[in-house]
């Protein structure tokens, strides 16, 4: 009998099964490791700001573990071994590698014995759910300090005040209204809220401890399934409190950001460390938590702090009734000598803090910023006084409200066109706030706003108030007898000077 041509040989069928169920088999490595190249090539480009990317990347740390066990299961199944297969994907996890590594290596400073330290904690009560009961004995048996509370109503205030939170801390900064609160054993100054482009306003507080004076941000960031667009702003603006921050910040709460997310990247390289990375703990999912069958996959609640001090300890703790882990952290003052960033945070020709403890004379510095000096500028006093995101209101003014760059420029054409000087005579600070009396004497010698010179001179009374954000003004209101002044000089009543 002859074969025919169409006929396979028994023994090559087997062969071929064989190819393809190696040729499936390598597809199905291919396609589960999509994932991981993916988010590898936005982690290096930063494609998550401000992007719908941003939700996938809290799984970083996840794809790893999958690209690790496809590169196993290709070396361990011998139908599976491919060279290219197995390089591809060994340079894929050695990539992530790389990114995670530091996170699992303790590299903190090495903390003094005897060195002052601060327990802190930070909880987001999701939506006061939380157990009122369970918080009180978490701040009890961890011996909380400052205790940050995010998402938690005003409900939730009163059940907290019940269940006995404010006999163990007292000194209370509450606006459950914005989301953030802060609770401390030690008395609460500075405390209010920022002025920061947040979708709402953070809850700010100094603590005095060890001489010094920490401050504190109690963070909570809208969230990226919203809006990545206004989540990525929130970041932002938090960065940009960081950069003008002292050694001595600590800044905790829910970030709605991992480590892996490049805008909390940006926060860190403000000057900030993450407490969990510091300590080697690379990977500590606070959310979802009280689910049965969806463990905690991201770490969206942070402890971060300046390089005033050190982490001793951190770790996360189980509170009944919300969705997140609270995160505990103990933190050590470091001495002067090992601080990186001097207290004179703004440079050798800008304003310093005043005393030992490093608390900022704001009235002095209010001072200056007002009277400035001929030899500096309008333009040197303002950089070195203002934030970058400076609003001045005067309703004095061309524009009842203007920024930096406006406000230096018609300081600067009233300046030079009436020689003014400013003279405070008295200044009263309240927390981040400084309320200003003080005289300006000029002398009407050039055109200002339509108004020829006319060679007189002139002197009326301003009042201004200041607000003060992380060292710096940040809001300041003025008010003047704008009349007056027009009045001496000939000036017709509907014109500025």
């Amino acid at each position: 009998m002859t074969r025919t041509a169409a006929e396979a040989p028994p023994a090559e069928r087997p062969r071929r099964a064989g190819g393809r169920g190696r040729r499936w088999g390598l597809l199905g490595c291919g396609v589960a490791l999509i994932a991981p190249a993916a988010l590898l090539v936005v982690r290096l480009t930063g494609l998550d700001a401000g992007t719908p990317l941003a939700m996938p990347m809290v799984l970083f740390p996840w794809t790893t573990v999958l690209g690790v066990l496809v590169l196993s299961l290709l070396a361990a199944v011998p139908a599976l071994r491919s060279r290219w297969a197995l390089a591809g994907t060994a340079a894929l996890v050695i990539a992530h590698a790389v990114l995670l590594a530091p996170r699992f290596l303790s590299d903190g400073p090495q903390v003094p014995e005897g060195a002052v330290e601060l327990r802190v904690a930070t909880i987001n009560t999701n939506g006061g759910a939380a157990d009122a009961q369970a918080v009180v004995r978490l701040v009890r048996t961890e011996r909380i300090d400052v205790l940050a509370v995010q998402q938690m109503p005003a409900g939730g205030v009163e059940a907290l005040d019940r269940a006995g939170l404010g006999a163990l801390l007292p000194h209370q900064e509450l606006h459950p209204e914005y989301d953030s609160s802060v609770y401390s054993r030690l008395p609460l100054s500075g405390a209010g809220t920022s002025r920061a482009d947040t979708a709402w306003p953070q809850t700010v507080a100094e603590v005095a401890v060890g001489g010094r004076s920490v401050q504190f941000v109690a963070v909570h960031t809208y969230y990226p399934l919203g809006s990545p667009e206004r989540w990525t702003r929130d970041m932002a603006a938090l960065t940009s409190l960081a950069r003008r921050a002292g050694p001595d910040t600590v800044f905790l709460g829910d970030f709605n950001a991992s480590l892996d997310h490049a805008p909390m990247r940006d926060l860190l390289a403000a000057g900030l460390t993450d407490t969990h990375a510091e300590l080697g703990h690379g990977w500590a999912p606070t959310w979802p938590v009280g689910g049965a069958l969806v463990p905690p996959v991201a770490q969206l609640d942070h402890v971060l702090h300046g390089s005033g001090l050190a982490g001793v300890s951190v770790g996360e703790r189980t509170v009944p009734g919300t969705d997140h882990r609270a995160v505990v952290a103990v933190l050590a003052l470091l001495p002067e000598k090992e601080r990186v960033r001097s207290r004179q945070w703004w440079g050798a020709a800008g304003p310093v803090t005043g005393g030992e403890s490093g608390v900022m004379d704001t009235t002095s510095f209010a001072r200056r910023f007002l009277e400035g000096s001929a030899d500096d500028g309008r333009e040197s006093v303002n950089a070195h006084h203002c934030t970058a995101d400076y609003a001045e209101h005067d309703p004095n003014m061309e524009q009842e409200t203007v920024r930096l760059a406006e406000s230096t420029r018609s300081h600067r054409e009233v300046r030079e066109a009436s020689e003014v000087t400013r003279t405070v005579q008295s200044s009263v600070a309240k927390g981040g706030l400084v309320c200003s009396r003080f005289i300006i004497h000029g002398h009407h010698t050039g055109d200002c706003r339509g108004n020829q010179p006319s060679g007189r001179a002139f002197e009326t009374t301003r009042h201004v108030t200041s607000w003060f954000e992380q060292g710096r003004i940040a809001e300041s209101w003025f008010d003047y007898d704008r009349g007056g002044a027009l009045e001496q000089v000939g000036a017709p009543p509907d014109t500025g000077l």
